[in-house]
């Protein structure tokens, strides 16, 4: 059986568990509950059973919407407190058990959870879920699905009997429609039953759910054996590399049937997650794709070794404690603080004699490094850092990543400009590692195929304005106006979009690693770019001349004054006469004024340069913004209401050394200062200037046109689509429309305190409706305007191209079929890299603010006094288990950053949302993958 292949894993499907009725379970007087059914039969019946598993449930690379359930979009008590909302449980006679508080305890164990995308189809009343968090695992009945704290939430019976309110994030399995959704609701969504008829609903809920839990157990101990032979056949032979495995593939290697039940994955899936040493969860979306990642049997190796070692307490164990704690003793001193943007290798003379790294202490570390890397708090940890962090005597508290990243530091290992993230897979993805041979061919082996040459519309001398910032590297749109013939009150916009896909074919090696790289990731250090640098030279819109015209896909709208589109067309092109200017050169020119950005860390602050331009540049430059202004205001009477949430912008000023790979490391490195770095923040709540609005307004009107002409040809596109916001009761989104400025955007603080969710957009492969863009479902709107940079926009010009060709749509590069499965996982892997960057901002932007401190600690030596901050509640005040503390989430303004605030609180005094605390104080800074900002009020 188990030498089944993994190929029949990727076809089959699953069944649910059937309604499961109070008749189903004998209860004795203790509520102890006895199966009529023995595991066996029962598991040979469900063959037989509806389906009745949702399709992401069946199929993990099928489409998903996020379309809220009507009781998560209707659910009136949406800004209640949670404590009011759920109220401590009394009908149970029992205070919070020790899981649940375990489970609760940690508030940082959240912040590597998928919030901000996920769907929630198959999140139903009466569905039998698995949730984890904080190495607490538990099982219960989904009750209901609320909005509260800004945010998404699942009411849970467990079957402790207990009300949970947890973040969705948190589900790992999901067995949909295995208790009558009329039972769940009749158990209410509160945590103190009103009614005996509610206390008699949630007895038999609970009930039912340990009987769910006895089959599932039955199953999970009849297919133990198989599941332990598992990991020889499906880990990689290369002992350094990781392998990935879903539980349908797992599921089909230990167990022969083509259409396995429910209760069997959820079996399997729980073998998985309980062997953590084999098996780790991915952490993005696990619940929508169940994947692990197999630990190579090299690092399997380690852990066995090291975890030996350090029970057994040998003598290499010994030994590299002892030589830590000297290197961290000898080398203090010299770890001096600098100014940014000077950073020196200390001389070996000046350290004097270090002990040197041999092969058993490069195993500790590389031990050390594998510790630090990504992992939500949903299985057991196999690394035993904590004994050697103790054994080195550096802390005595909870050991975490930042911990042991200090210790690295510290040890000379690891430069103390290092960045976690840049070396972690899940986070960064680097090219070399998984081009395919030939993506990163030289510029000669680079072949130009233009099948549109003969029909390319040549645009002249026509100006094409690039706006972008003046460090932008990737330049793959310009916008273009010139008057109607017969229109007087319209004029013709051209948007001119880059075309890699004369170098980049569909099948190519380069398409490939495109794919996978997905798009351009910009962290603070470096960029990665999703195309080689030849092509992004050769077709990036600088490079355009009167000599050297550029190929560029041209959308093209006839706009009146009103912002109505009369006409379109979409064509290959040639430009020639390109102006590139800044967003601050054309708010000069249009002369609007524009709030800098200031860095609140210095007194002095920086004026951008600005370029004069010339009376053509700016006639042109304010028509576009008038038609502009005309396709916002549309907008603005459609009722959109935006509110995004902005983050300091982070940039480096000194260049930045290699990374540095240390596995191989012989003797310690010790550095003194920093590169130089650059923190800045925009006073406004939204993103938009009258620059950045204009640019915005013609690439919407693009991406409108590539989506409508694909329609017109009944071509399948990658679509981009984004919910209306989620108001907790009617009226609350119309009360809030007088508070908008001009770009539809109001403070996300004064959202939150309305209760507004604002769901995240996702791909699709239909036209639907992409809400706070004003644009309906029955053109939608495709991505097309930034190919250089992202791979969906080069898949929507390969199906435009071929269709401009005159070819069959029936040989389309890509079909309906391929593009409605890729677009689950483009939309998560989309979330996923933008996460990672904002992680990586926010652990630079933390890493410049403890300098500052610690310079100012030094200055103030004589009269020492804490740098205080004002801090505005973003969230429900919640209780840390493990400071014994109330905490709040919390938003610091004046740096544009998140943090956790702890103060004396309490169940009777709890701040609303917006409530600001005008003198808080740093408590703590942790710079790990997931970097967080701990402050406390002063007293």
């Amino acid at each position: 059986m188990l030498q089944r292949g993994l190929t029949a894993a990727r076809s089959c499907h699953t069944r649910p568990l059937p309604y499961i009725s109070s008749a189903s379970c004998k209860h004795n007087a203790v509520g102890q509950t006895r199966s009529a059914t023995s595991a066996s039969t029962l598991v040979n019946k469900l063959d037989d059973l509806t389906k009745r598993l949702v399709k992401l449930q069946a199929q993990a690379t099928s489409p998903t919407r996020l379309n809220p359930s009507p009781q998560l979009t209707a659910h009136v008590g949406a800004q209640k407190q949670i404590e009011r909302l759920v109220p401590p449980v009394k009908a149970w006679a029992a205070p919070d058990s020790l899981e649940k508080s375990q489970f609760f305890g940690n508030p940082t164990a959240t912040i590597l959870d998928d919030s901000g995308f996920m769907q929630y189809d198959d999140l139903r009343p009466g569905a039998y879920i698995e949730i984890r968090r904080n190495f607490v695992p538990t099982q219960g009945i989904l009750v209901d699905l609320v909005t509260t704290d800004g945010r998404i939430h699942a009411v849970t019976l467990t079957s402790g009997g207990e009300y949970w309110v947890h973040l969705p994030e948190d589900i790992m399995f999901v067995i949909p429609g295995v208790i009558d959704t009329n039972l769940v609701l009749a158990a209410g969504n509160q945590v103190m039953p009103q009614t005996e008829t509610q206390r008699a609903s949630r007895l038999k809920v609970v009930r039912l759910c340990r009987e769910i839990q006895r089959r599932i157990g039955g199953v999970y101990n009849e297919v133990g054996r198989n599941i332990n032979r598992l990991y020889p056949i499906v880990s990689s032979s290369d002992p350094t590399q990781w392998a990935q495995l879903t539980v349908k593939e797992a599921t089909a290697l230990v167990d022969s049937r083509e259409d396995p039940p429910a209760i069997l994955l959820c079996a399997v899936h729980r073998h998985l997650m309980d062997r953590s040493l084999h098996f780790l969860a991915q952490p993005a979306a696990h619940r929508i794709f169940h994947t692990f990642d197999v630990r190579p049997r090299g690092d399997i190796e380690l852990i066995a070794l090291i975890n030996e070692w350090i029970v057994s307490k040998s003598p290499q164990f010994e030994s590299f404690v002892k030589k830590a704690k000297d290197i961290i003793r000898k080398t203090s001193a010299h770890r001096k603080i600098k100014d940014f943007g000077t950073f020196t290798l200390v001389p070996k003379e000046d350290l004097g004699p270090l002990p040197t790294f041999d092969s058993n202490d490069r195993k500790f570390i590389s031990f050390l490094l594998k510790a630090i890397k990504q992992k939500r708090s949903i299985q057991h940890d196999v690394y035993r850092v904590a004994a050697i962090i103790k054994a080195i005597g550096l802390k005595d508290e909870e050991v975490g990543a930042s911990t042991i990243h200090t210790l690295l530091i510290d040890m000379g290992v690891l430069p103390p400009w290092d960045d976690p993230m840049v070396r972690d897979r899940h986070m960064v993805i680097n090219p070399h590692d998984i081009a395919p041979k030939g993506a990163l061919s030289s510029a000669a082996a680079v072949k130009k195929k233009d099948e549109l040459a003969s029909q390319r519309h040549d645009f002249g001398d026509l100006p094409v304005y690039v706006i972008d910032e003046a460090s932008a590297e990737e330049l793959d749109d310009g916008i273009s106006i010139e008057p109607a013939p017969g229109h007087p009150n319209a004029s013709w916009v051209h948007i001119h979009i880059a075309d890699p896909t004369i170098y980049i074919s569909p099948k190519s090696a380069s398409a490939k690693l495109t794919e996978t790289l997905f798009q351009t990731q910009y962290l603070v250090q470096c960029t990665i770019p999703c195309v080689s640098a030849f092509v992004r030279d050769q077709m990036s819109l600088q490079v355009a001349s009167m000599d050297r015209p550029l190929e560029v896909m041209t959308f093209s709208a006839l706009i009146d004054h009103t912002g109505k589109i009369l006409e379109y067309k979409v064509r290959a092109a040639l430009i020639r006469n390109v102006q590139k200017c800044t967003y601050s050169d054309v708010n000069y020119s249009l002369g609007v004024r524009v709030q800098r950005t200031i860095n609140p860390f210095v007194t002095e602050q920086t004026e951008t340069p600005i370029k004069i331009l010339g009376p053509d540049q700016s006639r042109d430059l304010a028509e576009l913004h008038k038609i502009s202004r005309a396709l916002r205001d549309e907008r603005f009477q459609s009722g959109v209401i935006s509110f995004t949430i902005p983050s300091p912008t982070v940039t480096l000023t000194t260049k930045m050394p290699g990374l540095f790979d240390p596995t191989g490391i012989t003797e310690p490195r010790i550095y003194q200062g920093m590169p130089g770095v650059k923190f800045s923040v925009s006073p406004q709540y939204h993103e938009g200037t009258a620059s950045n609005s204009l640019v915005a307004e013609f690439m919407i009107v693009a991406n409108r046109l590539a989506s409508k002409f694909l329609k017109s040809h009944n071509a399948p596109g990658v679509r981009r689509s984004g919910p209306k916001v989620i108001e907790p009761s009617p009226g609350v989104i119309d009360s809030l429309l007088p508070l908008r400025d001009e770009y539809c955007a109001v403070d996300f603080i004064v959202a939150l305190k309305h209760g507004l969710i604002q769901g995240a957009a996702q791909y699709t492969s239909t036209p639907e409706e992409h809400w706070s863009l004003g644009v309906s479902a029955s053109d939608g709107y495709c991505r097309a305007t930034s190919p250089l940079r992202r791979y969906v926009d080069m898949v929507n010009h390969w199906q435009i191209k071929h269709i401009l060709a005159g070819k069959s749509v029936k040989n389309l590069p890509f079909t309906q079929k391929y593009i409605d499965e890729a677009c689950v996982g483009w939309s998560y892997k989309e979330r996923r890299m933008h996460r990672a960057e904002k992680n990586q901002r926010t652990y630079w932007a933390l890493k410049y603010m403890q300098r500052w401190l610690s310079d100012q600690k030094q200055r103030n030596k004589k009269n020492p006094r804490p740098a205080l901050f004002k801090c505005v509640v973003v969230g429900l005040i919640k209780f840390d288990g493990l400071r014994r503390s109330w905490y709040a989430p919390v938003r610091l303004p004046n740096l544009a950053m998140n943090a956790l605030l702890y103060g004396d609180f309490g169940i009777h005094n709890l701040p609303a949302i917006g409530t600001e605390f005008p003198h808080c104080r740093v408590e703590e800074i942790n710079l790990t993958i997931a970097p967080t900002l701990v402050m406390k009020v002063a007293s």
